[in-house]
């Protein structure tokens, strides 16, 4: 079932067996993540949390 956002549709995926499956695996380690992408992405955190933290 769809929910209505301000005009938009929000649909949830649907959850695969697959997934589950390898979310229940212990003792796996999670996927590596490239340095790049994490540096931006904690960019980006700190820029939201800079403009937070003004209002």
């Amino acid at each position: 079932m769809g929910v209505v956002i301000n005009e938009f549709e929000v649909l949830a995926e649907p959850q695969r067996a697959a997934k589950a499956d390898e979310a229940g695996k212990e003792g796996e380690a999670p996927a590596k993540i490239d340095l790049h992408d994490l540096q931006v992405a904690q960019r980006e955190l700190e820029r939201c949390a800079l403009r937070l933290w003004a209002h």
